[in-house]
C-alpha cells in the first residue's frame, strides 16, 4: 500500500480501496456458498480497507512531525470504533433487512464514506530544503554533523576511542 501511495497518491489509493471494499461487500451479499462469503469478504473487503487505512496513516504521518504517534493513534481509532458501533446496528437491522441487504447497505455506505474521506487526504505543503552553510570544499561526509547535528562520522569515533 505504501508503494501505491507513493506512485499514485494517497487520495487515489483511498478511492481504489473504497471501490475494492465496496465491491467486496456487494459480492459477499451475493455469495451462494460459505466459502464464497469467506473469500469475498476477507480478501476484497480486507484489501480495500487496508489500502484506505494505510493511505490515511501515511498522510497523517506526513502532516505531523511532533506528536506523530498521538496523531496516528487518534487517526487509527476509527478502525476500531467503526466495528464497535456497527455490531449492535447489524444485529438490530438483521431482523428487518436480512444479512444480504445489510451487506449491500454497508457496501454503499462504505463506498460513499471512504470516497468523501479521501478528499481530506491532502499531503502537506513541501518544506523548503535546508542548504549547507559550508563551502563546497568543506561539504564532505565528515562535516555533515556540524550542520545537521548528526552523529559523528566513523573517523571521529575512531579518534575518540
Amino acid at each position: 500500500a505504501g508503494d501505491l501511495v507513493v506512485r499514485v497518491g494517497a487520495r487515489a489509493t483511498c478511492v481504489l480501496g473504497a471501490m475494492i471494499a465496496g465491491l467486496g461487500l456487494f459480492v459477499s451479499a451475493e455469495a451462494s456458498a460459505l466459502w464464497q462469503l469467506y473469500l469475498s469478504f476477507s480478501v476484497l473487503v480486507g484489501l480495500g480497507h487496508s489500502l484506505a487505512l494505510f493511505a490515511g496513516v501515511i498522510v497523517t504521518n506526513q502532516w505531523f512531525e511532533k506528536r506523530r504517534s498521538i496523531a496516528s493513534a487518534i487517526g487509527n481509532t476509527g478502525a476500531g470504533v467503526g466495528p464497535f458501533i456497527l455490531a449492535p446496528l447489524w444485529v438490530s437491522m438483521r431482523l428487518q433487512l436480512g444479512w444480504r441487504q445489510i451487506l449491500r447497505v454497508l457496501g454503499g455506505c462504505n463506498l460513499v464514506l471512504l470516497i468523501f474521506a479521501s478528499i481530506a487526504l491532502t499531503p502537506p505543503p513541501p518544506q523548503p530544503q535546508e542548504f549547507s552553510k559550508l563551502s563546497p570544499a568543506e561539504d564532505t561526509a565528515d562535516n555533515v554533523g556540524k550542520i545537521a547535528g548528526a552523529h559523528p562520522s566513523p573517523k571521529m569515533v575512531n579518534k575518540v576511542v
